[in-house]
Parts: C-alpha cells; structure tokens; sequence
C-alpha cells in the first residue's frame, strides 16, 4: 500500500515540473521559488523513483544557472544557504558534483561558532542574514554527501552546542526538529540527551498538526527518535491526484523585523508533497539519506 501511495505521490511531482525543468511554488514578493523548490522536489523524487528524465531535466536547469555565489530562491534573488545546501544535496544524492566546489559556495554563510547564515550579512540583509538554527542542519548534510566532512563536522558541533533549536523560516517546531536530527544521526549519531529533549519537545506540540508539511516532518523527527508515530495520519491525508494539501507554513519576516512573520503556502503543493514523500519514506526504511 505504501509503495503505491509514494508511486501516486511522485507521479502528482512529476506531472507538474515545468517545462524548463523547473518546480515552482510559493508567490512571494519576489516571484515564485525556481531553484529551491526544484532542488528539494527533485531531491524527493530521485529517492522515490531513481533516475528519471524529469530528476535529470531538474539537474540540468539547476547545473544550468549556477552562479559564484551557488543559487537562491529564484534568478532574480541573491543567492542563499538554505537553496544551495538543498542543490547540493541533489546534486550529490545524484552524482552530478563534477565541477562544483561545495566548501567554497557555503563558506560565505558559516560563522566561526559553527552556525550558518541564511545571508551572507545582517548588515545587508537584516534578520535574514542571521544565524538561522534550521539552515545549519542543511548546510550540514550538504557538506557531509559532498564530501567536505570537516566543515560538516563543525556545523555538527555548532547544532549540537545550541540549548534549543529555534525556527526562523517555518511556523511549525517540527522541521528545525526533524532536520537537525536527520543530520546529527547521519554525522554521527544523536547523543541521548538531545533524543530525550526532542521528544519531550514533541510531546508537548499539539496533538493535532497544523498542516500536512508539519504532519511530515513530526513523522521525520520520530524516526531519529525511536518514536512510534505511525504514518496512518500522512498517508490518510493524500489526495486522490497523489498530492498532499498546501501547508501555510513557511514564514516570511520583514529584513528588519525578527518576529512575527506572515505565513504563506505551496499553492501548487509540492514542498508539502515533497516532504510527505520523504517522511514516508524514511519510516520505511528507517534510515536517513546522505
């Protein structure tokens, strides 16, 4: 059953990539993600359905546009961490690094305390170019599955120091969770007291999530954490087209304002469907993905 509810899932992804070989989603400001949501869309798909002519056009286009600074959240947008860790990860999971310089692209974003930055600078960037809790873990796994495990060994170190892990860019507890864990159990492990502080975390969140987004990556956390949250929840939110729902999730704060943040959702679907496919996966296999 669950192999054809991730067969539907992947076949609802693929039908909706743009012919450039695009995934876009989200109408912020600056337009539609182009870069970022392709990267975390295809980095799904890949792990769902393998090679595929629409992972491989995704590949391209993303190949296509990099710039010195790595990508960002569209082409007319600087370049950030959190798009380029998720392109390199992509890249990586598919073998088409050749060429790229991980370290480099990602030096300008780590701080010496081990942390990363969204932006290169708060000076420009405000609270955008703060360190951010829920990118180090990307940046993190980027680093590691390229290859460059000293510097992933610091952002380790740097994950691992921080008393609690705070979101910046998501309303929901749950992915700043759920990542840092991901990585943490992939460069090493997660030390028991960090495992007993999440779960007593999640267990005090709402018993009912505030989306199919927060749903996943709950599911995702509980992996890491021996946890056994079944995945009936997820797989009953599907949508008989393969999607899962919009998730008003991701919080875009004004540059000089920290706090508050408006709430916005993948119209088209796909993070949240992406991130379902993900969760669902990892409970099957009970293992992370480098």
């Amino acid at each position: 059953m669950l192999n054809l509810q991730l067969e539907r899932a992947a076949s609802f992804i693929a039908s909706r990539q743009d012919a450039d070989g695009y995934w876009r989603d989200y109408r912020l400001e600056p337009g539609q993600s182009e870069a970022w949501t392709t990267a975390c869309v295809g980095f799904a798909l890949f792990h769902v359905a393998g090679s595929c002519m629409e992972v491989d056009k995704a590949a391209r286009i993303l190949l296509s546009t990099k710039r010195p600074d790595g990508w960002g959240y569209n082409s007319r947008t600087p370049c950030d961490a959190d798009t380029t860790s998720w392109v390199i990860r992509f890249l990586s999971a598919m073998g088409a690094m050749e060429g790229i310089d991980s370290a480099n692209l990602l030096s300008n974003y780590l701080t010496h305390s081990g942390r990363v930055r969204t932006f290169p600078s708060s000076d420009h960037f405000g609270s955008w170019g703060q360190e951010h809790d829920e990118v180090a873990p990307l940046a993190g796994m980027a680093l590691f599955s390229s290859g460059e495990l000293n510097l992933a060994e610091k952002l380790r170190q740097g994950v691992l120091n921080r008393a609690s892990w705070k979101p910046f860019w998501w309303r929901c507890y749950s992915y700043v969770c759920a990542q840092s864990l991901e990585f943490l159990s992939l460069s090493g492990g997660i030390p028991n007291e960090i495992k007993k502080r999440e779960a007593s975390i999640l267990a005090c969140l709402s018993h009912s999530p505030s989306s199919a987004f927060d749903l996943a990556q709950r599911l995702s956390a509980t992996v890491y954490l021996d946890g056994d949250m079944q995945c009936c929840a997820l797989l009953d939110a599907q949508e008989k087209d393969g999607g899962w729902p919009p998730s008003s999730e991701l919080l875009l704060h004004g540059q000089r304002d920290e706090f508050g943040g408006e709430p916005n959702a993948d119209e088209r679907r796909l993070m949240s469907t992406a991130m379902s496919m993900l969760a669902l996966l990892k409970r099957k296999k009970g293992s992370i993905f480098a």
